[in-house]
């Protein structure tokens, strides 16, 4: 990794920091994870309006937007 960026198979992972966000290469790919992980950081800080019931049916809603995204993206980039 001497670039610092993620390699292929790290930057697919079901879950990232975001650390390991900013070292997607992709600006495209890189906002995409970022969107997706700010939706369920938010919620998660939302903890006196959301029920763990209910964060966690959005987070499973979310984390299947978030693959169906990512595969959309994998097709249009041949990745």
């Amino acid at each position: 990794m001497e670039n610092g960026y993620l390699t292929i198979e790290e930057q697919f992972k079901k879950t990232l920091n975001s650390k390991e966000i900013n070292r997607i290469q992709d600006p495209e790919l890189r906002k995409i994870r970022y969107n997706h992980w700010k939706y369920r950081m938010d919620i998660f800080l939302d903890e006196h309006h959301i029920s763990d019931a209910e964060l966690c049916r959005l987070t499973d809603i979310d984390y299947e937007q978030e693959r169906k995204e990512i595969e959309e993206y994998r097709k249009r980039k041949g990745v």
